[in-house]
């Protein structure tokens, strides 16, 4: 009996330590969050679009937009933004498992929002700065979007928990995609001497990048219980 009430104690202290390491990740991501929904918010809806550095590129580059065009961007982008936020709040409920109800509306209005966001990206992508190769690029980002958040709603709706949160962790790594490519864009610029060229190559890498990070951590936790439970044992 000793021997087993030892085991139960190390299983639980092993436990509290995958719990805390994924609380700290979830706190780490939501920060993030937040810090880029306060830029996008301030850029898009407090400066204007017209004064962001995007959208003067495009028109540097000759972009007219057409009737209803800059309707369209912010319904995406204020899409965007409301599934960073709901994203991270469903992350964070889904942890401390206290408010199920909750997080399923939050979930619920995430999928919502991606999928607004989503397909309003679609038209968009058509008038994208650099041409075929960005337009491309942009439809199989909203494409890849729309299909994880659809595998994490269809597993929700199974109850296939576990499935679930991967796909959902992988939705959510794409919905950073914005990120991601401004932030590749910018370190790129120099390199290729050229704005449209760096926008272009982060338009290809920043969804990729984001899921191989995503990627990297789902495997890298699940080794970690992986081995937990062995010392257990």
């Amino acid at each position: 009996m000793v021997k087993d009430h030892l085991v139960m104690s190390l299983s639980d202290a092993k436990n509290q330590d995958s719990r805390n390491l994924n609380n700290w990740i979830a706190w780490i991501v939501v920060i993030i969050a937040v810090l880029w929904i306060l830029h996008t918010t301030t850029q898009y809806f407090v400066m204007g679009v017209d004064r962001t550095i995007f959208m003067r590129h495009k028109i540097q580059t000759g972009f007219v937009p057409w009737d209803g065009w800059r309707l369209v961007l912010s319904i995406h982008v204020a899409a965007a933004i409301v599934a960073l936020a709901t994203g991270a709040i469903t992350f964070m409920l889904g942890i401390f498992k206290d408010h199920w109800s909750l997080h399923r509306l939050a979930g619920r209005t995430y999928v919502i929002t991606v999928v607004v966001s989503g397909t309003a990206g679609l038209p968009l992508a058509f008038t994208a700065t650099g041409g075929a190769p960005a337009t491309a690029g942009f439809l199989v980002l909203n494409c890849v979007w729309l299909i994880l958040v659809a595998s994490a709603f269809v597993l929700a709706r199974k109850r296939d928990v576990l499935r679930h949160r991967v796909w959902a962790v992988r939705s959510y790594a794409v919905t950073f995609a914005n990120m991601t490519l401004h932030l590749v864009t910018a370190l790129l610029t120099g390199p290729l001497d050229s704005r449209t060229a760096a926008y272009t190559v982060a338009v290809w890498l920043c969804w990729p990048l984001n899921l191989c990070i995503a990627e990297a951590l789902l495997r890298g936790i699940a080794n970690l219980k992986s081995a937990m439970k062995k010392n257990v044992t």
